[in-house]
């Protein structure tokens, strides 16, 4: 196993207790049930300067092409929205995880609205009994993803994810295990059987998935009694954990990926982002990722009208108003706007943007690579102090630069309209469709004139019917 780079000494923990005679015989039953135990798969993982999947050379590379997948135990979102927001867009991540999210089921739409980037969707399972843990999962809404969360264990917090893609299916299983206490009143040997449970319903699917997530234990101490059973319990599943690099700032792997040998796992990279105690995990998984959502958008040029012109045409149209129609008018004026301002209709694709980015906060994120690349060489306190100082002065600058735009932008917008939409979106609140899509737009005026002819008219004669009830 290779030798984390920080210098932090090593936290040896309280043994825990040696696992009892159920666990056991959970493990001689699995075992027997399959004997045939494969090897782990070997997998290249790699710690890197900046796992930044949009600028550096990984976005060259073939891998660029397949699934980019993130683990993150957050501590925490809540305070970490604008700087999450940026991992996840500049990453150019498909599916991000996030566990201890401190999310509430309700009264945090501000929150999870400045989290998700443009283009993506998201998920929040949040714990009920009291408060902290979660998971709070982001994807890109090109994805199709069904997700299913578990609320029957009790020693860890489970969420299913289905992803479809053209090739095939793609299974994950995000967990938080919250260290055993007074509180939660669960222990090891209750995990142990629980996961025992759950990995016996998991391996009936023909998709075996993906497991991820905070175990909170120190798989870097082979010679504990609980990592060795779970260890033991994975393998009686044909399962193996993956990642051989430290994921805690004390040097302990406690964020575990736990897979098969058909996985479509390839890569995995484990870097430190200064956002909390554990580091950032991100894979590369073989599946084709999905095309990017193309929309039409039509339009017409009315700032380069010629108004005099306009102006004129119409007075020379409609000479004799006494004897013109409303579809004549209609007929007409549609002529002539399609004459002066044609319609103009293109393709766009759907990308994450950040309007607010200035020269000043890429700036800043070149500073915090040359940082990190200096302290990652040397090793030194100072040179990590100096890192973190950088991180903390992006996420200032992004917030200086989000406030800034927004207080330059509302004033100004043309319509209360877009004004109202902006403000929507920024509460977390659906922009719901006031008029039905199924009607074509030129029929759409008509029938909504009916429809408030027809209500008027019912009103009225119930109304004439009954009058002692106005």
């Amino acid at each position: 196993m290779t030798e984390h780079f920080l210098s932090h000494p090593h936290f040896n923990p309280r043994p825990p207790p040696t696992p009892t005679a159920d666990v056991n015989a959970i493990l001689n039953t699995t075992t027997n049930k399959n004997k045939s135990s494969i090897d782990p798969p070997q997998i290249s993982v790699t710690e890197t300067n900046n796992w930044n999947l949009g600028n550096n050379k990984l976005n060259t590379n073939p891998n660029n092409k397949y699934m980019k997948v993130m683990l993150l135990n957050a501590q925490s979102v809540r305070n970490k929205t604008i700087i999450l927001n940026d991992l996840v867009t500049e990453s150019e991540t498909d599916i991000a995880f996030f566990t201890e999210s401190w999310l509430r089921e309700s009264r945090d739409e501000v929150i999870i609205s400045n989290l998700t980037p443009s283009g993506s969707k998201h998920f929040s399972a949040c714990r009920r009994s009291r408060r902290g843990g979660g998971m709070f999962i982001l994807h890109k809404e090109d994805l199709k993803v069904e997700m299913k969360v578990q609320y029957n264990y009790k020693a860890f917090e489970c969420c299913e994810v289905n992803i479809k893609t053209r090739q095939q299916n793609c299974n994950f299983i995000c967990i938080y295990r919250p260290p055993p206490n007074k509180k939660n009143k669960t222990s090891t040997n209750e995990f142990i059987t629980e996961m025992n449970n759950l990995l016996d319903v998991q391996i009936r699917n023909p998709t075996v998935p993906i497991i991820l997530g905070d175990f909170n234990m120190h798989y870097d101490n082979q010679s504990s009694p609980e990592v060795k059973t779970i260890t033991s319990l994975l393998a009686s599943h044909c399962l193996h954990q993956l990642n051989d690099k430290p994921t805690h700032r004390r040097n302990h792997i406690l964020d575990w990926l736990v897979a098969n040998d058909k996985s479509k796992i390839s890569s995995i990279y484990v870097t430190y982002q200064c956002l909390s105690d554990h580091y950032v995990i991100a894979l590369i998984v073989n599946l084709t990722r999905p095309l990017s959502v193309r929309r039409k958008i039509t339009s017409r040029n009315f700032i380069n009208i010629d108004k005099d012109s306009l102006e004129r045409e119409i007075s020379e149209c409609f000479t004799d108003t006494k004897n013109q129609t409303a579809i004549q008018y209609h007929e007409k004026l549609s002529e002539l706007l399609e004459r002066h301002a044609p319609t103009t209709t293109r393709t766009v694709t759907n990308r994450p943007s950040a309007p607010w980015m200035n020269i000043a906060i890429k700036e800043a994120k070149s500073e915090r690579r040359c940082a990190k690349r200096r302290w990652r060489s040397t090793g030194l306190s100072i040179h990590k102090d100096l890192y973190w100082r950088s991180s903390r002065k992006i996420r200032t600058l992004i917030t200086n630069a989000k406030h800034a735009y927004l207080n330059d932008t509302i004033p100004n917008f043309p319509t209360t309209k877009i004004l109202y939409c902006i403000t929507k979106s920024m509460t977390g609140k659906k922009i719901d469709c006031v008029f039905p899509n199924t009607i074509p737009e030129k029929d759409l005026p008509n029938e909504v004139g009916s429809f408030f002819q027809n209500k008027y008219k019912t009103h009225l004669d119930q109304s004439s019917a009954s009058p002692s009830k106005i």
